[in-house]
This record gives structure tokens, sequence and C-alpha cells, in this order.
């Protein structure tokens, strides 16, 4: 006597571990000679809910051909599972004298459509509007700020004049995002400070006096 099991009634796209699909149902063939205890079903990713299983239990005898058939259902829950948020680099941007500022949950996403925030920025915990001291690889210090909406603001404090034009110094600025359900990522900024064209700096020229028919006064314009 030969086996054959049909189950259905499972979300579109599931799979089992013996057998296989035969339309919108999943066969089991030969059935009598499987360990069914090991039977398992992978749900489609991301599906949560209730279902319910049937499945139809067919003999057929070897000898003339003759069927029967039973069938049994049960109801099955899968419980959805908080998925981790998506994150991307960021890139802020700016030249030596210039605040920049991003927003970092930008480019950022959640697969359960969970609001996105940012719990700590370098390593900091994030309270309110909080405010952080940053350096560079070329040693130089600026001022991070963050806000409840994930805006970032770098302010070079005057620390960056010394740049030639065109030079960059830069740093790597780590945050850590949370969807509020218990699922955490860790992302990273990458800042760039870019020099610029210092305009020269004139200083007053010494006072002077000469007398009408006296020898030529020398200037000395760059002195200072």
């Amino acid at each position: 006597e030969a086996l054959t099991l049909t189950l259905s009634g499972f979300p579109a796209g599931a799979t089992f571990n013996l057998g296989a699909a035969d339309g919108t149902d999943w066969v089991i063939e030969d059935a009598e000679t499987l360990d069914l205890s090991i039977l398992t079903m992978t749900p489609p990713a991301d599906w949560n809910g209730t279902f319910t299983l049937a499945v139809t239990a067919t003999a057929t005898e070897q000898a003339n051909g003759d069927t029967a058939s039973a069938t049994a259902s049960a109801d099955y829950t899968i419980a959805p599972v908080n998925d981790t948020p998506v994150s991307a680099p960021d890139a802020l941007e700016t030249t030596q004298d210039t605040p920049g500022t991003i927003n970092v949950l930008d480019n950022d996403s959640d697969p359960d459509g969970d609001g996105l925030s940012v719990v700590a920025l370098s390593g900091t915990p994030f309270t309110g509007l909080t405010t952080v001291m940053v350096t560079t690889s070329g040693g130089r210090t600026g001022q991070l700020s963050l806000q409840a909406d994930g805006t970032l603001t770098f302010d070079p404090l005057g620390n960056f004049d010394d740049l030639a034009s065109n030079e960059t110094d830069t740093a790597t600025i780590n945050y850590t995002v949370s969807d509020g359900s218990g699922g955490t990522v860790n992302e990273a900024v990458n800042l760039t400070v870019t020099g610029t064209n210092d305009a020269p700096v004139v200083t007053a020229i010494d006072a002077g006096s000469i007398g009408e028919d006296d020898a030529a006064l020398t200037i000395d314009l760059l002195a200072g």
C-alpha cells in the first residue's frame, strides 16, 4: 500500500523539506517510506500570521489501485520577529570656515516600517541635543551636534584655518540607529573638511612724515 500526503492551506511561497510543490498544494509521495517526524515548513521571508494546514492522506492498494482518503487540519501561528534597521554610510563634506549639516537618517530604513532614531553618537548616548568633540586624522578638533530628527552638524570652530587651499582633513564618526523595537545597527559618517584660499591679512602701516624738501620717504608695505 502506497501513501501520498497532500498539504494545502499554507502561506503562498512556503516550502517543506519533504516532497514537492504541485500548484498551490504540496505533495509527498511514498510517505510510508519516510520519517515524517522530521517534516518542517519554511515560511516566506518576513511572513507572519495564522494559517490552517490541511493534510489529506491517500492510501493506494498496489494490487488493484483502489484508493481511500482522509483529511485532517490544524491551525498554526507564525509570530512576527523584529527586523534590524537597514543603514548606509553617510558623507558630510564642508570647508574649513563653514559648518556642514546632513541628516544621517535620510538613507536609512526599517523593513517593518518602524520609525528610526539615533540613540548614540561616537559612543555617547543621545539625550536631546547631543554635542561631542571630534578629532580628525590631522589632529584638528571640531564640534558635532545631533538633533532628535537625525540632523548632524559639524562646526570647524576655526581650527582648520591652517589647511592649504583644497587640502583635506578627515574623520570617521560612528553612530547607532534604533527602530524602537529592539533592533539596532551601527553606521558611520565620513567627514571631510576642505581648505580654502585665505585672503591676505593687511596690518596697519606705521605713520611717517617728511618735509617738503626732504629726500623721498621709503615705506615697506609688506612689513608686519
